[in-house]
């Protein structure tokens, strides 16, 4: 294995002299040509946790010599790492033998090839765009994808992508796939896994209320099988009703593990039930509670969309924290419910601000997550397109959910990057 350090760095590992040593490559900053020395590198990297994102960096370092095109094969080829580079439309430039032993592509077959080519059915098609919407934004993306091989069979590897600066005035992004053991998970494991966690979502969603004077459904399309989204509502007596709808900031496994974390609080706070603004702020400050016990976890916060519904008074009183506005359908026209605060989880004793209004017979509500307009094209158009389609919505036509999945998603579909989930409240 050689591994990529700068001289700079050498005497900090050179005290584990006793230890085994294994070749390394380093690059002087000082003198115009690479070096190899043998120095006790594993001791160091076992002990200290040695992380893949060192290599990225060192190998971005060595794109900056001028040699880097002679030496990049005997670098890259000699780690146990595999290795892709790919461009700015996608076409892989470069692979390591690590890479072409794992595959089953030889060098010549897949240089010049879409990224595409290796594309398992695991992932949807969202689930690529993001993941290359993200180091197209200059950001790391770090997660397991499943690979497919030559022979089209597959397998998961943990990964990191990354935008490297331009080399020759243009843009490239390497991917770093681990195939040590201890990294590589098993299909079959991380299918249980997704499976439990998808579960536990879905244990946790509320069913259909169909009252004679309330209805309140949802459909719930989740990026990648597991997501961010969640909502709840119920009865608390036999005229009101509650409404909640969050989308924690991200997807993946962290956002949904948050899901979960708001369904047990929102269980405690029901039974300490005083007013809306008494229980978002109590939601609001166990978030920050709980999320502050662990530091990698206080980006978790959350938009929403809380409803006070009393269908005895036909009243609705609601907030939106950091959240789309809701679409208020009424005798076929169609308005936007504003009322703006801070999204849950920011800040501690926050108080949040509501409006009422009193509604009519036949009046819909839709509450969405921001999914269903953050299409991939410029904003403004994503929400334009979606307003022109709820403008032909009638009640006769079909219900509103049905209406939003066949005039809307089925010819946009392809175009979401994010967790939608829509909930109808209608009122009568």
């Amino acid at each position: 294995m050689i591994i990529i350090f700068d001289s700079d760095e050498i005497n900090h590992i050179d005290k584990y002299h006793n230890k085994l040593s294994v070749p390394i490559i380093f690059i002087s900053k000082t003198k115009d040509k690479i070096q190899e020395v043998n120095t006790p590198l594993l001791h160091y990297i076992n002990e200290n946790n040695f992380n893949p994102d060192i290599l990225m960096n060192k190998i971005y370092q060595l794109t900056l010599h001028k040699d880097f095109d002679s030496i990049i094969d005997q670098i890259l080829d000699d780690t146990d790492i595999s290795v892709i580079i790919f461009n700015e439309q996608q076409k892989i430039v470069y692979v390591n033998s690590p890479f072409t032993s794992q595959t089953g592509f030889e060098k010549n077959e897949i240089i010049g090839r879409s990224m595409n080519i290796l594309q398992s059915d695991e992932h949807s098609l969202m689930f690529y765009d993001n993941m290359f919407e993200t180091v197209r934004n200059n950001l790391k993306w770090t997660g397991r994808l499943k690979i497919k091989r030559k022979d089209n069979s597959s397998f998961w590897e943990e990964c990191i992508i990354k935008p490297l600066n331009k080399y020759n005035h243009k843009k490239y992004y390497i991917v770093i796939a681990l195939n040590r053991n201890d990294f590589i998970i098993s299909n079959e494991m991380y299918k249980q896994e997704i499976e439990m966690a998808v579960a536990i979502q879905n244990s946790i969603l509320p069913k259909p209320i169909k009252k004679e004077k309330i209805v309140i459904n949802a459909n719930y399309y989740p990026l990648n099988k597991i997501s961010g989204d969640t909502y709840h509502w119920e009865s608390l007596d036999n005229h009101k009703y509650i409404v909640l709808l969050c989308d924690v900031l991200g997807h993946g496994i962290g956002s949904a593990l948050v899901t979960t974390v708001i369904s047990s609080i929102l269980r405690d706070l029901k039974n300490e039930w005083t007013t809306s603004e008494a229980f978002l702020k109590a939601l609001n400050n166990s978030i920050i509670k709980l999320l502050a016990q662990n530091e990698n976890s206080q980006d978790y916060y959350f938009t929403a969309i809380f409803l006070e519904i009393d269908t005895l008074e036909k009243t609705l009183k609601y907030f939106n924290c950091g959240h789309p506005p809701i679409y208020y359908f009424n005798n076929d026209s169609l308005d936007k419910l504003h009322i703006r605060n801070f999204p849950i989880g920011l800040f501690k004793n926050y108080e949040f601000k509501s409006n009422t209004m009193n509604y009519n017979e036949s009046t819909e509500l839709l509450l969405y997550t921001d999914g269903l307009k953050d299409l991939d094209m410029d904003y403004d158009s994503g929400l334009n397109i979606l307003e022109t389609v709820l403008r032909r919505y009638t009640e006769e036509s079909s219900d509103l959910l049905s209406y939003i999945e066949q005039e809307y998603l089925e010819h946009y579909f392809d175009k979401v990057n994010d967790d939608i989930t829509l909930i109808s409240v209608k009122l009568f």
